[in-house]
C-alpha cells in the first residue's frame, strides 16, 4: 500500500496554490500517510504559513530559486526518503519528471495539480508553460485540474488524453476560516474588499475606476485592497489621480484576511483569468456576496446547480458596467445560508478522499 507521500512546491509563501497543498498535506497525515513537504526556496516568515501547526509533516527546503538547480537536490531526497508518491503543482512538475527519469528503478507515482491554465495568454511565458505540461503529461499518472475550465484547456488546447486528466476542486476548511474570521475586529463599518496579488492579470485598475463611479452613490464606503505585488505603485498612483486616497486603502499582504472578508459588504474580483478563485470560494463559505468579472473560474463557482451564487459582469474592461455589478451586489446581497451551503462539498475530507482514490483505484 502507498504510504509515503512527498509534496513538492515552489515555496511556503502565502497564496492560493500553497494553501491548497498545505491543506492536502495535513489531511493526508490524518489519513495515515507519512508526508514530507519539500519546497524550493525559503521565505520571509512574516508572510509564510505557520508550519508549526503541521506537527507530523517533515518540511525540507532545497534553498534553490531555479528549477534546474532543484533537480539533483530533490533527487537526493527521493533516494533518501523513498516516497511512493510525489504530488506537485504547475511548472514544478518538470523537476519531478526529471527526478523520476534519473531514478528509473524506483516505482514512483507522480500526480500534478494544474491551477492556472485558463486564458493564460494574459500571463508571461504561457507557451512555455503549455509545452512543459504537455511533455510532462506522458510521465504523470494523473494530471489534476482544479476546475472543469482548466480540464477543458488541458484536453482541448494541449491535446492531453482525456483519461489522463481529472477534476478535483480545491478544498476549503470552513471551520478554520470561520475561526480566523473572528480573530480580530475590523473597525471599518462599510467596505468593499479585494484580496489577491497586485499583478496585471488581476485587472485591479478596473476595480478602482468602477469604485470611483460607485462612490457617487455611496460616499462613505471604503475599498480595501489586501495583497502585494509589482503593480502596487501603479495602483496607488491611479488612486491618487482619481482622488480616492481617503477611500481606497492598501493593507499589503496579510496572513489572516478573513476578518475583513467577514466584514465586507461585497467581495470584488476583477481578474482576467481565474482557474478556481480561492478568495471567491472562501467568501462564499463566510456567506459573503461576490461581484466578479466573467472569468471562467469564478463563473464555474457562481453558476452551479442552477443557482445564482454571485453577481457577474459581462465585460473585463468597462468600469461603468462593473460599477453597476458592484451596486447590485451591495444593494441586493444574496442569502448567506445558501452561499454557505454551496461550499459544503469542498470540505478537505471530501477532497483528500478524491485524491487518494486516484492511486488506490490504479492498483485495482
Amino acid at each position: 500500500m502507498c504510504k509515503r507521500v512527498m509534496i513538492f512546491t515552489r515555496s511556503l509563501m502565502i497564496g492560493g496554490v500553497n494553501k491548497v497543498m498545505m491543506e492536502y498535506a495535513n489531511k493526508l497525515v490524518e489519513h495515515g500517510y507519512d508526508v514530507c513537504y519539500v519546497y524550493m526556496s525559503s521565505t520571509d516568515s512574516s508572510v509564510s504559513f505557520e508550519t508549526e501547526k503541521a506537527k507530523h509533516i517533515c518540511f525540507l527546503c532545497l534553498n534553490s530559486s531555479r528549477m534546474r538547480s532543484s533537480v539533483f537536490k530533490l533527487s537526493n531526497y527521493v533516494k533518501r526518503l523513498e516516497p511512493d508518491i510525489i504530488i506537485t503543482e504547475n511548472n514544478r512538475v518538470l523537476v519531478a519528471v526529471l527526478v523520476k527519469c534519473i531514478n528509473p528503478f524506483k516505482k514512483l507515482k507522480l500526480f500534478t495539480f494544474q491551477h492556472n491554465l485558463v486564458k493564460d495568454e494574459e500571463t508571461r511565458n504561457y507557451r512555455l508553460s503549455y509545452a512543459i505540461i504537455y511533455l510532462c503529461s506522458f510521465f504523470c499518472d494523473k494530471i489534476i485540474a482544479v476546475s472543469n475550465s482548466v480540464r477543458n484547456v488541458l484536453i482541448d488546447r494541449l491535446k492531453i488524453p482525456e483519461k489522463k486528466v481529472v477534476t478535483i476542486y480545491n478544498p476549503i476548511d470552513r471551520e478554520t476560516i470561520v475561526d480566523n474570521s473572528r480573530k480580530f475586529k475590523v473597525d471599518i463599518d462599510d467596505l468593499i474588499l479585494f484580496v489577491g496579488r497586485l499583478s496585471p492579470v488581476k485587472n485591479i485598475p478596473l476595480l478602482i475606476a468602477a469604485f470611483k463611479i460607485f462612490c457617487e452613490q455611496h460616499k462613505e464606503t471604503k475599498l480595501i485592497i489586501i495583497g502585494d505585488g509589482e503593480e502596487r505603485d501603479k495602483l496607488e498612483a491611479l488612486t491618487s489621480e482619481l482622488q480616492l486616497t481617503k477611500s481606497v486603502l492598501f493593507l499589503g499582504a496579510l496572513t489572516n484576511p478573513y476578518p475583513y472578508i467577514n466584514k465586507a459588504s461585497v467581495i470584488a474580483i476583477t481578474s482576467f483569468s481565474e482557474s478556481l478563485s480561492m478568495v471567491c470560494l472562501e467568501s462564499l463559505a463566510l456567506g459573503k456576496t461576490v461581484a466578479s468579472t466573467p472569468n471562467p473560474g469564478c463563473k464555474e463557482l457562481l453558476e452551479r446547480d442552477n443557482a445564482t451564487l454571485g453577481y457577474l459582469s459581462s465585460d473585463f474592461t468597462c468600469p461603468e458596467e462593473f460599477a453597476e455589478t458592484l451596486l447590485k451586489a451591495y444593494s441586493k446581497p444574496l442569502d448567506p445560508n445558501i452561499l454557505i451551503c454551496s461550499t459544503f462539498s469542498f470540505s478537505p475530507d471530501n477532497k483528500v478522499c478524491e485524491l487518494v482514490a486516484l492511486w488506490e483505484n490504479q492498483k485495482k
